[in-house]
């Protein structure tokens, strides 16, 4: 028998990236989670609850969790939805000019002064406020639609406010396709908390379309065991190890002391103090860590050998 209680989830129902909470007692930070066979990240965690992220394929999945997939607990079923303007919005209404004036019609009082046939002023009168009625009905609904990062069109707008795209992440395909992928980002950016965890970690590693295993020192010492840095150093240290082998990694020929990109080549007897005779990396996706990560900690990168 597991030693948590499931009492419930929710997000039965969500995107590609969306998150599915699962509530009950006893959730402790080594129960993992899988969506059928394929195993999930695990977003956040405390005693009473768990935050699971959704993954790359859609379909009906049956959400687990457990310490093992052999002993894991059946959730609940759950829908992932490839494009998140499947999922519903509110605000929209479903009557026509017509219904609402017969229900506009329903609130008059009853009596022969009170004639409601078509042929009537009254009708006439009520089928005008219907017009109106149903105008600012459909306005406000635009409105929710447009305020829900699932459903909005105003993709520049949210993308000011959430500084997208990230530099580096490249929208490729025809119209529709550009523009279901910079919905899915804005719904991703907008519904992320953040944190200093390594589940966040791992999700900006698959923006980028990299599969990377993440180490703390702290926790994964024997990880670091090439780094000869002080002991008090290497506390703050934690890695990022790429398993795409050099999958998005370019060529930045010689570098400066900053590792930005030059051109020219090194030459002996030409070079500058600092320049390196040649480096690799992936610039815009250090520069997101960077960005994002703990001020006093230093991330460090590697690549899986034989890659």
């Amino acid at each position: 028998m597991p030693d948590f209680l499931v009492r419930n989830y929710a997000g039965k129902k969500v995107a590609k990236g969306g998150s599915v909470f699962v509530y009950g007692a006893g959730f402790t930070h080594s129960i993992k989670a899988w969506f059928g066979e394929t195993q999930a990240v695990v977003f956040d965690c405390d005693d009473g609850y768990m935050e699971i992220v959704a993954g790359e394929s859609a379909g009906s999945f049956t959400l687990k969790i457990g310490e093992s997939l052999n002993d894991s607990v059946d959730v609940g079923v759950v829908y992932v939805l490839a494009d998140v303007a499947e999922l519903p919005v509110t605000g929209k209404i479903r009557h026509t000019v017509d219904e609402l004036c017969v229900a506009l019609l329903g609130l008059l009082p009853r009596g022969i002064s009170w004639y409601k046939g078509s042929d009537g002023v009254f009708y006439r009168l009520m089928k005008g406020f219907a017009y109106s009625v149903l105008e600012i009905y459909n306005l406000v609904g635009f409105f929710v639609k447009e305020s829900s990062p699932t459903h909005t069109e105003s993709f520049s707008e949210w993308e000011d406010e959430l500084q997208l795209p990230e530099k580096g992440v490249v929208y490729s395909g025809t119209a529709a396709d550009i523009a279901a992928k910079r919905r899915s980002e804005i719904y991703r950016k907008s519904c992320k908390k953040g944190g200093c965890s390594i589940s966040f970690f791992k999700s900006i590693t698959a923006l980028f379309g990299i599969n990377a295993n993440i180490y703390e020192y702290w926790l994964n010492p024997s990880e670091f065991s090439q780094i000869t840095d002080d002991e008090d150093q290497k506390r703050f240290y934690w890695m990022i190890r790429s398993n795409s082998g050099m999958s998005g990694v370019i060529d930045l020929r010689c570098g400066n002391e900053k590792g930005e990109r030059q051109d020219e080549e090194f030459v002996c007897g030409n070079a500058r103090s600092g320049m390196r005779l040649r480096s690799w990396g992936n610039p815009d996706f250090y520069a997101m860590i960077e960005k994002l990560k703990p001020a006093h900690t230093k991330c460090l990168y590697a690549y899986s050998q034989g890659a």
